[in-house]
């Protein structure tokens, strides 16, 4: 046998080699991620033997029919040779789990494309050699992202995609997404009932109804859904309007986050509020009273002890009902074009005033895209009636503030009742400069046995910051907020400089004396240059 590692100088004549049973084993090998310990050896014998080849086909020029029979061996030989260099292909020592994580990293880029995009991508993929086939084919993961997409240039292949993708994903649960519904296609509407069959397996959905009102065919295969969600978590709802969606989802029973955009005039579906933990709703321009006040209703119904709300308000709220809602977490949103400018500077003011928050522990307030060229002013008034009625002194742990117009005054007047406020993180803005000395001073207060005064269980302070102030002044806030000995828990800083901050202070700070707290493991210091926050579509 070739292969076997007894025969270092095998006899072989060049009129036999390779032989059948050579070829037939060098195929097993390929397809296998075996590598024989021999196989430098065998390259070498079958090159000298190659090169025979080449010499006895100078020599043979006149001789057509043996050049042929010559050229036919030669060819054998060669494709031998490349064979047994392919089997010394580092890609070959990948383990199939690595493989896996790589066409899986393909599979993620593709999520939001067709099905039927990105099972032609896997099929590619699985031609590369028997081996990928192998692994591209027996990866449910790969197959998990399911995109039915309506338009008329997806429909050809989308039937048999989605038969595909699947079949291939079984047993693991789903992440389906609906968009373009507005089609009267057969072959589209025969996609989804093929989808709907696997319902119990769907773990997120996604869905657009805009335009959708139009074909009842859609809406009766969403109300086919009902009961039939069993492992549904996420939800996502875009354009959802009245009698869309009746109580599809009230019965889902895994359900635990929602998300709800709205374009225009919308209604907020029926959900089963009490165990949803985070619900985000992002409001239109100009809303119809009706759309909030259903919000707000919602929002009094989420009942879970960890819920988080997040809410984006664009346009004029108008008037809005009391609330008494016990989340955990609120996020407060807005745009730049509508809600900050006239007629409608007294929309965040009544929206605090309609609200009690008796559990809140973490409150956010910021841009939801880009940073505003002009910030809204803080209702400084209605946020301590808030704070008073809420019980924030109690509750309050991490507290947000991004791009808005309040100055130290009014930031110490929101920190002094905060004693439970554990992680506060706030920033400049365009010529507005919140991180000032005044609010540093203030952290920066010790009662005579050395402990902070103001905000005193804080431990995690974020800066998004022009450096107006001296480099003394933060160092000496930090330093009173430092435990004077090592243990835990150690204090975090984080100062974030803006683009316009002077360049010699960004020097100064690079070099005060907080690496000297870092060193003896009391503090941790991040000083570094300000990031652009993303997008939270």
């Amino acid at each position: 046998m070739l292969f076997s590692s007894s025969c270092e100088n095998p006899l072989l004549s060049s009129d036999t080699f390779p032989t059948p049973h050579q070829f037939q084993e060098l195929r097993q090998l390929l397809r296998s991620s075996h590598i024989p310990p021999n196989v430098l050896s065998l390259v070498i014998f079958s090159t000298s033997i190659l090169e025979e080849y080449d010499a006895a086909i100078a020599g043979m020029q006149a001789e057509a029919a043996e050049m042929d029979g010559m050229l036919t061996a030669r060819a054998k030989v060669q494709y031998f040779i490349d064979g047994y260099r392919a089997l010394q292909s580092p890609v070959r020592r990948l383990p199939p789990e690595i493989l896996c994580q790589i066409f899986e990293y393909v599979s993620e880029r593709m999520t939001n494309q067709p099905v039927n995009l990105l099972a032609a991508e896997l099929w590619r993929i699985s031609r590369v050699c028997a081996r990928w086939h192998g692994v591209v084919m027996g990866t449910p993961t790969l197959w998990t992202n399911v995109v039915v997409d309506g338009s008329e240039r997806f429909l050809e292949q989308l039937l048999p995609a989605l038969r595909v993708s699947v079949k291939r994903a079984m047993p693991r649960s789903l992440t389906v997404q609906l968009q373009s519904l507005d089609s009267y296609s057969r072959r589209f509407h025969d996609a989804l009932d093929l989808l709907a069959q696997s319902s119990k397996h769907w773990r997120r959905l996604s869905v657009d109804l805009t335009n959708a009102q139009r074909y009842p065919r859609i809406r009766t295969t969403l109300f086919g859904l009902k009961g039939k969600l069993d492992c549904l978590q996420e939800l996502r709802l875009v354009n959802v309007q009245q009698g869309d969606l009746g109580d599809t989802f009230e019965t889902a029973r895994e359900l635990r986050r929602a998300t709800i955009i709205a374009r225009g005039r919308q209604t907020v579906p029926d959900l089963p509020w009490s165990q949803v933990v985070s619900l985000t709703y992002l409001g239109t321009p100009s809303p119809h009273a009706a759309d909030l006040h259903a919000v707000f209703r919602v929002m009094a119904n989420l009942s879970h002890p960890d819920a988080a709300f997040t809410l984006r308000v664009v346009g004029d709220t108008g008037y809005l009902p009391r609330v008494t809602s016990h989340i955990s977490s609120f996020s407060l949103y807005f745009t730049s074009f509508t809600i900050w400018r006239t007629p409608h500077m007294e929309a965040w003011g009544r929206l605090w005033d309609s609200l009690t928050l008796p559990h809140l522990h973490t409150l956010t307030i910021g841009p939801y895209d880009l940073i505003d060229d002009d910030p809204p002013p803080w209702p400084e008034v209605q946020f301590r009636s808030l704070s008073r009625r809420s019980s924030f002194h109690r509750t309050l742990r991490v507290l947000r503030i991004a791009n808005v117009v309040i100055d130290d005054t009014e930031l110490r007047n929101v920190l002094e009742p905060l004693e439970a406020l554990q992680r506060l993180e706030i920033s400049d803005q365009g010529d507005h400069h919140t991180v000032l000395h005044g609010l540093l001073l203030f952290l920066g207060q010790q009662t005579p046995e050395g402990k902070p005064l103001r905000v005193p269980r804080l431990k995690y302070l974020s800066c998004d910051s022009q450096l107006v102030f001296t480099p003394q002044i933060y160092f000496d806030c930090i330093l009173a907020r430092v435990r004077p000995t090592p243990g835990k828990p150690v204090f975090e800083a984080v100062l974030s400089h803006l683009p316009s901050a002077p360049k010699e202070k960004r020097k100064e700070m690079e070099e005060g004396p907080l690496q000297n707290l870092v060193a003896q493991g009391r503090l941790r210091f991040s000083f570094e240059a300000w990031v652009h926050p993303t997008s939270k579509h």
